[in-house]
């Protein structure tokens, strides 16, 4: 199976939220990437990719292995902790070709990893072990990269004003946003790469208005990965019907539409294992045109 990709560069903070104002994620759902394509198509814009994931950080790499350069400055391909591998590294069940050699007290930060290298998913091993300073190495097959808690950026707070219609005066707002210190990376299936570069210079999330969102592409490419296998790791926030069985992360959301509003549903969250004959779901209202796609792309893990 091959897909291509996209590394992009955010110039201002990212505002993807779930709940709030004040709540800000620090990666870019596959749904929010899909509404942002389905909008250029309404603008009349062609050749969008058929098939999207999210949008993830890029793992600084170790040793001499590289997928992407900028400047002095080294990368790895990133994709979701499998849900299984998040519970093996952690201790709490043995996964084969997946292990942990760190000290007792770096088991913390072990739980804290959210994105393996995307080579990792190709040859389906990954070991967990410390680092010779801070922070923790994930490697597999001579790649290795470097695992810091915050490395890839940090949740910043935007203030704005808007003017309050019981007192006509100013009313000062704010909005969290997470600011990116990594570049970042799309993959993709069908279309071009044009339309992210259009889309950058729109932006992604909310609050585009403000300047939020804005990203170059700096770098894209393809990667051969495997055409199947024992599971599918989901590559964004997907509703599965017709598995046999599915591991992983699960949560009720519920989108606004300009009218009315989708949902709620259940959704399994990036990283998520499903396996048997499977497929994704499209949901839309039937009495507004509002559509929310929950079928992103997905790896085939042995």
């Amino acid at each position: 199976m091959r897909l291509s990709y996209v590394v992009v560069q955010f110039e201002s903070p990212f505002h993807v939220g779930r709940y709030s104002l004040m709540d800000a994620l620090d990666y870019v759902p596959s749904d929010t990437v899909y509404s942002a394509l389905e909008w250029l198509r309404h603008m009349g814009v062609g050749d969008a990719p058929a098939r999207v994931s999210s949008a993830y950080p890029l793992l600084p790499a170790e040793g001499g292995g590289a997928d992407v350069a900028l400047g002095s400055e080294r990368y790895l391909l990133s994709a979701p902790m499998p849900a299984l591998w998040s519970l093996a590294v952690s201790g709490a069940k043995k996964v084969k070709r997946v292990e942990t050699q760190v000290k007792e007290d770096k088991r913390k930060d072990v739980k804290g990893v959210r994105f393996v290298p995307l080579e990792c998913l190709r040859r389906g091993e990954l070991r967990v072990r410390d680092a010779e300073e801070e922070g923790l190495v994930l490697e597999c097959g001579g790649v290795a990269a470097s695992w810091r808690s915050g490395f890839h950026g940090e949740r910043v707070v935007r203030a704005h004003n808007r003017l309050s219609r019981n007192t006509n005066m100013a009313d000062t707002f704010r909005v969290a946003a997470f600011s990116p210190r990594v570049p970042y990376v799309v993959y993709f299936e069908g279309g071009g790469a044009e339309a992210f570069e259009l889309l950058g210079e729109l932006g992604l999330g909310g609050k585009r208005s403000w300047g939020l969102g804005k990203f170059k592409v700096v770098a894209r490419g393809e990667v051969e990965l495997p055409d199947g296998g024992d599971w599918a790791v989901v590559l964004g926030a997907a509703r599965p019907h017709g598995y046999a069985e599915a591991v992983g992360a699960w949560e009720v959301r519920s989108w606004r539409c300009t009218r009315g509003v989708i949902g709620p549903v259940s959704v399994l969250l990036d990283g998520g294992m499903i396996r048997g004959d499977f497929d994704l779901e499209t949901i839309q209202r039937t009495d507004a045109e509002c559509i929310k796609r929950l079928d992103p792309l997905w790896i085939w893990l042995s």
